[in-house]
């Protein structure tokens, strides 16, 4: 017989080279995205020559003036008005790299800077749109005002880490955007960041059930879903996912682990809360955590023995550990006064921000009538720098117009260019980790949880799939299906169990390798803008399948 140490030897050994695996296929993939986006335009360099060439067009323009004759007061008027617009005109280079999250910093600009603030519309971002390379066509009008699209509820978050930076510091995003920017971003994601993986590795100690599905779901949580790459741009996809996260610890931590405390009640309405303030069709979700937290716990012997081992901090109200012998009055009572205060505290946040500035419980983009003109938003025209615009939603283009073919449309969101399955092929394995679970085959603890979890999945993927042609647009210009981009904490969780029945064998283990390099590669092909298509929509218009 082989000794305990050789033994323990070789199974660190063939752990390891599954690491190596697992590590060599974030890489392969990482690479493979970067290179097939690579691009010869240096938009960075190119401003830098139009800035230089500038003065020497300034003298030219001058001696073009006083050769006609015009006095030294007129010269210098014209010059000083033709600069600024050469200037305006050579800046290609922003720290914001789509309508999207600018109509979002144009609202955090408005709610801050005193002189972008428009009176009686606290919200309205009619002057910050004036100012070069602040321009968005995610904005609607009403009451003779333009406004983000976007519901207020994130600005009004990030507008409260931006005032001590204005007010207190003296840096405003209009003077010093790089360095504002990109210093809120870094606290407000970067901290989202943090909390997500933090999550991510609780749940998959405390559920996964052999080291290596741990460390490949964990991989994948680091490379291989498009919450990464969008944390460079302030968008609702990554707090929405972040929340998700943290009340699915929260849920399993009651309705699993059998932790009854107010405090988890209360951040795991506070978390699901916030997962549908962000994401709507999240509300399913919401109602996934009430329904379960209702429900008894469903331990085994083993788990009951386990339970009694935790700390005083861990046990419930009546001081001893709470298992099957809490009474649904006090699930009731702990739910009442600690779930639904926290979700209605953040749902009351959510309405008083949009009321105060649309004066309307609806969000803008839910104001887009085609029989009443007076209740659509987004048919205007407005005025900026001396130019009457109409609005782009008027008449927009190319994806933006929407796919009339709802089939093709879900063929597309599905496996096609903008494919769910077909750009990160993991949420395969999440497919199939629900199933497994719901089987009973990972733990029968989770069979509702994982039950729950695909009835989540199908009602908010099918809500997106049933939208009229002018909402089939994809997300716009993004690199994947960003409404779906929330649920990817969720079906990480799911996956737990496909990739500890396929990582048993070979093949199995090199489809699960597989599937994360292809993701990983989708994940890395916007190299720092994820605000393009995806590399599946390019090389299907290259191919000529598609037009623009």
């Amino acid at each position: 017989m082989m000794p305990v140490s050789a033994q323990l030897m070789s199974g660190n050994a063939q752990l390891r080279r599954s690491v190596y695996a697992l590590l060599a296929a974030l890489a392969f993939g990482a690479f493979l995205g970067r290179l097939i986006a690579v691009d010869s335009v240096d938009r960075r360099a190119l401003e830098e020559v139009r800035l230089r060439q500038i003065p020497t067009e300034l003298e030219k323009y001058r001696a073009r003036l006083v050769a006609k004759g015009l006095r030294a007061d007129q010269v210098n008027a014209a010059v000083a008005e033709y600069s600024q617009t050469l200037y305006r005109q050579a800046r290609l280079c922003r720290p914001f790299l789509s309508a999207n999250d600018r109509s979002r910093w144009a609202t955090v600009r408005a709610l801050v800077e005193p002189e972008m603030r428009v009176p009686g519309a606290p919200y309205a971002i009619d002057r910050v749109i004036q100012d070069p390379l602040w321009d968005t066509i995610d904005m609607v009008k009403h009451d003779g005002h333009l406004y983000s699209s976007k519901p207020p509820f994130l600005a009004t978050i990030m507008a409260g880490l931006y005032w001590p930076v204005y007010h207190l510091f003296g840096y405003s995003l209009a003077d010093r955007p790089y360095l504002v920017g990109r210093m809120l971003l870094a606290l407000f994601n970067g901290t989202l960041l943090v909390i997500y993986f933090w999550i991510v590795a609780q749940l998959l100690e405390r559920y996964g059930r052999d080291d290596l599905s741990r460390i490949f779901v964990f991989g994948a949580t680091c490379f291989g879903t498009f919450l990464t790459p969008f944390a460079v741009t302030f968008n609702n996809h990554l707090p929405g996912a972040v929340a998700a996260a943290v009340a699915l610890y929260f849920l399993l931590r009651i309705y699993i682990d059998g932790v009854y405390k107010w405090s988890l009640y209360l951040g795991c309405g506070l978390a699901a809360g916030l997962t549908a303030a962000c994401e709507m069709p999240a509300l399913a979700f919401a109602a996934l955590c009430a329904g379960l937290l209702l429900l008894p716990a469903r331990l085994d012997e083993r788990f009951c023995q386990e339970s009694r081992k935790l700390g005083p901090e861990e046990r419930g109200l009546s001081g001893t550990a709470a298992g099957p012998a809490a009474t649904f009055w006090r699930r009731v009572v702990l739910f009442l006064v600690g779930f639904l205060p926290a979700f209605a505290a953040v749902a009351t946040f959510y309405f008083a921000t949009n009321w105060i500035a649309h004066r309307s419980l609806r969000p803008p983009y839910m104001h887009r009538s085609t029989t009443n003109p007076a209740d659509n938003w987004y048919v205007f025209t407005y005025e900026r720098q001396g130019r009457v615009i109409q609005s782009y939603w008027t008449n927009p283009i190319g994806i933006d117009r929407g796919e009339p073919n709802a089939l093709v449309y879900a063929v597309h969101v599905l496996v096609g260019h903008h494919g769910i399955f077909s750009l990160t092929p993991i949420w395969l394995l999440a497919v199939g980790g629900m199933v497994v679970g719901i089987a009973g085959r990972h733990d029968p603890r989770l069979r509702l949880v994982f039950l729950g979890l695909l009835v989540v999945s199908i009602v908010c993927v099918g809500f997106y799939l049933a939208r009229p042609q002018m909402d089939r647009n994809y997300g716009g210009v993004a690199s994947g299906f960003r409404w779906a981009f929330w649920l990817a904490p969720l079906w990480l969780f799911a996956m737990l169990g496909a990739v500890e029945v396929l990582a048993k064998t070979r093949i199995g283990w090199a489809l699960c390798l597989a599937a994360l390099l292809l993701s990983v590669l989708s994940v890395h092909y916007p190299t720092w803008n994820p605000w393009v298509h995806p590399w599946l929509y390019d090389w299907f218009f290259h191919l000529g399948w598609l037009r623009e």
